[in-house]
């Protein structure tokens, strides 16, 4: 039984799927290659040594980590923003005690 034929017909590529398009995602790696790092929206810079290396696999890790760390690590810092409201907010403390 061979799924290579379906599969294939089923799938689209990655950049149709996701929301950041494809042009964003050349301009961010070749931004990353003239700086040597990618920055979050609240300015946190990742480096990335390996975006010039002549290996094409070291390369593509970190074109693939350009395009990745800014969007995971803004989610990270919004996710540490949140969580500091809420222990900040005065919320009430549970009537229970733990043991």
């Amino acid at each position: 039984m061979s799924r290579g034929p379906k599969l294939r017909a089923s799938s689209k590529p990655i950049f149709e799927e996701f929301w950041l398009p494809r042009p964003t995602w050349i301009a961010t790696i070749s931004q990353a290659r003239e700086q040597g790092y990618v920055t979050t929206l609240l300015g946190r810079k990742k480096y990335l040594r390996d975006i010039n290396a002549r290996n094409a696999m070291m390369r593509g890790f970190d074109e693939r980590n350009a395009i990745n760390a800014p969007i995971q690590g803004t989610e990270a810092e919004m996710i540490k923003l949140d969580m500091g409201r809420i222990s900040t907010d005065g919320l009430e403390r549970p009537s229970w005690t733990p043991r």
